[in-house]
């Protein structure tokens, strides 16, 4: 079967080989716009709600990851982790940057129906790709919350 490597930064500091799933909805850390946003993402589709509530977050790319951990870690310690998915595993792989165009309409008080159809489409036009999945297996830990 085939597999996807992706990358994750987490409070846990997993060991090698531990099958990770979901922690848990992220919907209460999200600010008032994130809400708003997300809350239209979910009512796009039938099972919106549910994929975005229950699937374990990935990063496609490492050198987003590693970003993002660097900027996360400066209020959380956090650890930065390569995962593999498998293929039947992967629900959805979405961009980021659908989901700020959200952000921005809703802003402007502009229509955000293009940006919700771009993320459930899977449009990838930016760098910050998220693969969200029913499980993950850790490879290994890349950083560690104390890493610089």
């Amino acid at each position: 079967m085939a597999t996807k490597k992706t990358y994750r930064y987490d409070a846990e500091d997993y060991p090698e080989g531990k099958i990770i799933s979901s922690r848990g909805d992220h919907f209460e850390t999200l600010t008032g716009l994130q809400k708003r946003a997300e809350t239209l993402i979910r009512q796009a589709r039938p099972d919106g709600g549910k994929i975005r509530a229950q699937s374990l977050y990935a990063w496609e790319s490492q050198d987003v990851a590693e970003r993002l951990w660097r900027m996360k870690k400066r209020t959380t310690p956090v650890h930065l982790f390569e995962l593999e998915i498998q293929d039947d595993d992967m629900i959805h792989r979405g961009d980021v940057d659908a989901f700020t165009a959200v952000t921005i309409a809703i802003q402007r008080h502009q229509s955000p129906e293009r940006a919700v159809r771009d993320y459930w489409e899977g449009v990838c036009g930016g760098e910050r790709i998220e693969i969200l999945a029913r499980k993950a297996k850790v490879l290994r830990r890349l950083r560690h919350s104390l890493d610089e």
